[in-house]
């Protein structure tokens, strides 16, 4: 139900549980969430935040997490959201299947690319989603369990009243007991009023993203047997950084856009994007093709990771750093750590409404910082790595391995969940980041592998960290024959039913017990699609 918010309140108390501030997909969700589980809940929709454009590619761990989502809090329509073919038809029709994903690397004055392609298994049904109609469908879910949605009001600077808050929106307001922020917004006068201090982080990477109306060329990856450009998902690495293509539906119905995301290095970044991509046509030759027809047309949005909040002590607050949802979207950890923060966010409040005790703001706060310092590590990586093909392609290897491996675990944690009292032991783990308990050898060949790629010793070239992650990959009893991972060499990756065969028979004889446990039957052949 929709309604106009109310002009102020009594000495009755506020009237709302939550009040969520920013319309997008992580506060859609999480608004969702509350409000399926009985609680009141004001959405405020900012209308002078920026608008999230373009596109965002899934990955087997995205799914999971989806499908996760929906078995925690009996929302079916959020596990929809896991595959293209169970997707509703409005997001169907605004974005695209997606059969490939593909990489690229480039050199300065180079005519050739470096391509390596995976191909993505049919029954992962994965998608390319078009995210401002994602945020809009998410912000409309929230309505339809009956939250309250506050649209085309101007928003002030939320002030304490009492025990709670009252979030000023133009000549009236709304009143909550605990108020969740997930604007983005770090001025001076808005972090006051918040009690919040912000900190910056060094460095960081300039982030656009936008759509325009083209179609991305024609031609594939010169690997075996190669599905074109066109069908997938395409992450270009250059020196200057990473450039992410993927293609999405638009409206009306049937208009083709290409979705264009840029990290690139701090100083490599002009402030047009058009003048961004001209630039990285011009340097390199090799990449000019794919970005031929696209310019700063279109709907673009600029951010940057650049620090975090820390909240005041014991406040009913909690802030949903921008970064969670406009962070670099390299390897897919944009939408996948809004994901996470809805899950571990919805699972405190819910528990703390029921049982009345109140929400550990420190304990989400420090589970949001480690979660979004592992996903930068990743997206940092992929722009450090991607000036040169050894470490390029090792890097890539690495998370193929951790993202189908990660995805394997939280779908097995959920499985588990499903046993009496499976929900509460999975819940307990979540102050750890590794919440879905991933092998923990696993976790060790990763972090040592990013810190080697991604080293500043001078003595060590980039050919010798890379070879250096793929003799261990090629040694460790915890990689999985699911490909080549070893084989710098091996440019092609389908996942065959002979690969499906000789991965259970790893499981079955050779793997460590910890991979024997994730590894069933159901999780290799791709049988049961859930």
């Amino acid at each position: 139900m929709e309604r106009p918010p109310a002009a102020g309140q009594d000495s009755a108390g506020p009237e709302f549980d939550v009040v969520l501030l920013g319309g997008h997909l992580v506060t859609g969700l999480l608004a969702t969430v509350l409000a399926r589980a009985g609680q009141r809940v004001a959405l405020v929709v900012d209308p002078s935040a920026p608008t999230p454009t373009g596109g965002e590619t899934t990955v087997p761990y995205t799914a999971e997490m989806f499908a996760l989502l929906g078995a925690r809090f009996g929302l079916e329509e959020i596990s929809a959201l896991g595959r293209f073919d169970t997707v509703p038809a409005q997001l169907r029709g605004a974005g695209s299947a997606k059969r490939c994903l593909s990489f690229a690397q480039h050199t300065a004055g180079g005519t050739a690319s470096e391509d390596l392609q995976f191909v993505v298994p049919s029954e992962h049904s994965e998608w390319q989603l078009n995210r401002t109609a994602l945020d809009g469908w998410s912000v409309d879910l929230a309505r339809r369990h009956g939250a309250t949605v506050v649209t085309g009001q101007p928003l002030a600077t939320p002030v304490r009243r009492g025990a709670g808050w009252r979030v000023p929106l133009g000549r009236t307001s709304v009143t909550g007991s605990f108020l969740i922020d997930s604007t983005g917004r770090h001025d001076s006068g808005w972090s006051d009023a918040l009690g919040v201090t912000w900190q910056p982080d060094r460095g960081g990477l300039a982030v656009m993203r936008g759509h325009v109306p083209a179609s991305i060329g024609a031609g594939g990856p010169s690997v075996p047997a190669a599905l074109p450009w066109a069908e997938g998902t395409t992450l270009h690495g250059t020196a200057d950084g990473v450039v992410e293509l993927a293609a999405i539906g638009g409206a009306p119905a049937g208009t083709r856009l290409t979705s264009v995301s840029l990290a690139l290095r701090p100083g490599a970044a002009p402030e047009a994007p058009g003048l961004a991509l001209r630039r990285l046509a011009h340097r390199y030759p090799s990449l000019a093709p794919h970005l031929s027809g696209l310019g700063a047309a279109g709907s673009w949005c600029e951010t940057a990771v650049t620090g975090h909040c820390v909240p005041p002590v014991d406040a009913p607050l909690l802030l949903l750093e921008r970064s969670a949802h406009t962070a670099p979207f390299a390897l897919s950890r944009d939408i996948t750590c809004g994901l996470e923060l809805v899950y571990a966010v919805g699972v405190a409040f819910v528990g703390a409404f029921r049982t009345g005790q109140p929400v550990e703001v420190a304990r989400l706060a420090a589970l949001q910082r480690d979660l979004l310092a592992a996903h930068t590590r990743w997206a940092d990586a992929a722009v450090r790595c991607a000036g040169d093909w050894p470490r390029w392609n090792a890097l890539l290897r690495l998370w193929l391995l951790w993202t189908i491996m990660s995805s394997l675990s939280v779908k097995s944690a959920r499985l588990r969940a499903a046993a009496p009292g499976g929900w509460s032991a999975l819940d307990a783990r979540l102050a750890d980041r590794h919440w879905y308990q991933p092998p923990r050898s696993l976790v060790s060949v990763v972090d040592d592998g990013l810190c080697l790629l991604t080293s500043e010793d001078a003595e060590l070239a980039p050919e010798e960290a890379a070879s250096a992650v793929l003799t261990r990959l090629g040694c460790e009893r915890v990689v999985p024959p699911l490909f080549d991972f070893a084989d710098p060499e091996a440019r092609s990756y389908r996942f065959t039913m002979a690969r499906r065969l000789r991965m259970l028979v790893w499981a079955k004889f050779s793997a460590r017990r910890e991979f024997a446990d994730l590894l069933t039957t159901d999780n290799v052949t791709g049988l049961a699609r859930r």
